[in-house]
């Protein structure tokens, strides 16, 4: 329940070469073809061997050496050694007693790969891997799908900025009967929230646009005209009092806030590109963040018809009338936002359509299946332990799921539709092996970056402690999506700053990557770069960490913009601080300092052993080997 809690809070207060074919040209996810497919692995009497074989979280590479050395058949990963799309997709493997071709059978499914086999009779060498007409399809897919959702996103905001505007002017006779129709919308304009806020889609140029189109846009409040510094300070306060009416919190706004709208800004759309590509939050249509002078805050711009914004102004009703706290009533409604949210999810996820599952005994089956851990791969290996069956599932992704199920006796294939809608995945059953596919491999399979650069990362983060600023420019450089996937999702990368540092500083550290080495060398040196001698290309980058803080240096003409950086060893980090300067203006500053590795906490009963290095974490006295999995 904590979690639907969280959610709903959150959602109000916060607001991804083509290779030569082989000589087998078969693909067994073409209709008609899987027979065909299977032909390729048929008439080796070695795949006739079963295997007990588990990955969690592991490279098709990984998985085709371990397989080489438990069954002596050579597998190899990938149409050659630079098909590092095909060595480093994840997947997750719980095989018991299966014959090794149900095996292989399985994974090319799974991940619409091929086998292809090289060599002699009963001496098979099995290569595996995605092939270039595959490749082709998902992207081209995937680029069609983004353009629809555009497109779908658009008129949905239309339609909502239409009744947040109708809303905000409704009589008193139409409030009461939104306040059955639409309890969301009524609370918002009853609390006042909606009629400031239109007020700045009026009175400010580019906000309604910006929003319409899910597009950043950073305004002082300095330039705006008088009724909209009237409506923003209005907004600023009636957000607190909400926000103190639904939480408990009461923070504060200055009481010269007027005076002080030279040091406030008002920012469009900041970091909704990050989120509203993640599941379930295509009810989120944008983000305005008032920045104050020592604070800020965030008004959400959410689908008024969303279940989920509808669930939310219900129980802000109820909790007024009941005049009880908000979370005590999001408690009450318990199993109805759990269905809510679910049926919300299974709405909202795009992608491959569920396939038909034919009626057989086993999916009738029986199971008390609760597992203690929710993350996907525990959650599959719990699957097979309590079943008895195999289990072959993609993995390219980190979904956190929400798997809502009966701690009672249930049928099997309610355990599926329920992994299946919790974890946005699709089910099938063939034979004793349970499938699993990512409904969007196609769109995250292009979010995959080498595992070889990773490593890289990982490995001079380990050595040195820490990361350079050339590391950390790349990864700026990286989407949300493929940080996500990527850098958050590695243990050892996860344990360091990298997260909040990719969000404060990636702008600065994008174009910082962008220079060049010449310019970089300017930009340490006493005398400064001049932002006025970048490429057209740099200069929009450089517009745009400006523009966050100060748009009037973008009105300066030819005046010189300096930026400078000064670098400061903190230990084994880096603290950086960068400046932007121009005569008659206060500077613009940005500052941050490079990760630092931290240890795995030592495990219970586990020895202890002296390290040369000094450790990062105090309370780790571990040897800088490779720590053990846990």
């Amino acid at each position: 329940m904590r979690a639907i809690v969280a959610i709903l809070i959150f959602s109000f207060c916060v607001a991804s070469v083509a290779f030569s074919e082989g000589k087998v040209t078969v693909d067994p996810n073409a209709p008609g073809t899987v027979t065909n497919q299977e032909t390729v692995i048929e008439k080796d009497e070695r795949l006739d061997q079963k295997v007990t074989y588990e990955a969690k979280d592991k490279t098709v590479a990984e998985i085709l050496k371990d397989l080489t050395v438990q069954t002596g058949i050579v597998f190899r990963a990938g149409q050659n050694s630079k098909d590092w799309e095909s060595q480093d997709v994840k997947m997750c493997i719980f095989a018991k007693d299966l014959p090794l071709r149900e095996l292989m059978n399985s994974m090319a499914r799974v991940m619409k790969f091929r086998w292809v086999k090289e060599g002699e009779p009963n001496a098979y060498t099995y290569r595996f891997y995605m092939s270039g007409r595959t490749k082709q399809e998902a992207e081209a897919r995937r680029i069609r799908e983004e353009e629809d959702a555009r497109k779908r996103i658009i008129e949905k905001r239309t339609k909502a900025f239409e009744s947040y505007m109708a809303a905000a002017n409704a009589s008193p006779a139409e409030l009461e009967k939104l306040k059955k129709e639409n309890p969301f919308l009524y609370v918002a304009a009853k609390e006042n929230l909606l009629q400031p806020i239109v007020s700045l889609f009026r009175q400010v140029p580019g906000v309604y646009d910006a929003l319409l189109n899910g597009q950043e846009l950073s305004i002082p409040a300095s330039e705006l005209s008088s009724e909209a510094q009237t409506a923003l300070v209005q907004s600023v306060r009636n957000i607190r009092l909400f926000e103190k009416k639904i939480t408990g919190l009461q923070r504060g706004i200055p009481d010269d806030l007027s005076d002080k709208l030279s040091q406030t800004t008002i920012s469009i759309n900041k970091h909704l590109a990050d989120v509203q590509d993640m599941r379930g939050m295509d009810f989120l249509l944008g983000i305005v963040q008032i920045e104050l002078p020592k604070d800020q805050m965030h008004l959400p711009i959410m689908d008024p018809e969303s279940s989920i914004a509808q669930l939310f102004g219900k129980a802000i009703l109820t909790s007024e009338e009941e005049q009880k706290p908000l979370e005590d009533q999001l408690q009450k409604i318990e199993s109805e936002a759990a269905k809510a949210i679910q049926e919300y999810l299974k709405k909202s996820d795009t992608g491959d359509p569920e396939p038909e599952h034919p009626d057989e005994p086993a999916l009738h089956e029986k199971y008390t299946f609760n597992p203690q851990k929710r993350q996907f791969p525990e959650v599959l290996a719990e699957l097979a332990k309590v079943t008895g069956l195999s289990i072959v599932a993609d993995r390219y992704d980190t979904p956190l799921g929400l798997l809502q199920l009966k701690n009672e006796q249930i049928e099997l294939k309610e355990i599926l539709d329920a992994i299946a809608t919790g974890y946005s995945y699709n089910w099938e059953k063939h034979g004793s092996v349970l499938e699993f596919r990512d409904k969007k491999w196609y769109k995250k399979r292009a979010a995959m970056i080498p595992q070889a650069v990773i490593k890289a990362w990982r490995d001079k983060l380990k050595k040195t402690g820490t990361l350079d600023i050339d590391d950390l420019a790349q990864i700026a450089n990286l989407t949300f999506e493929q940080f996500r996937m990527n850098v958050a999702s590695e243990k050892d990368l996860s344990r360091t700053t990298l997260m909040p540092l990719y969000f404060s500083s990636r702008d600065i550290l994008r174009l910082y990557g962008a220079l060049s080495e010449t310019q970089r060398a300017m930009l340490f040196a006493n005398e400064g770069l001049d932002l006025h001698s970048l490429s057209p290309e740099q200069w929009v980058l450089a517009a745009k960490i400006i523009s966050a803080r100060n748009s009037t240096y973008l009105s300066l003409g030819d005046v010189p913009i300096i930026m400078t950086a000064k670098a400061e060893a903190v230990g084994k980090q880096v603290a950086y601080s960068i400046t932007i300067s121009t005569e008659g203006l206060d500077p613009i500053r940005y500052n941050f300092t490079t990760p630092a590795y931290v240890d795995l906490p030592p495990r219970d009963g586990a020895e202890k052993t002296d390290s040369k290095s000094e450790p990062q974490n105090p309370q780790s006295q571990e040897s800088q080997k490779e720590p053990a999995k846990k």
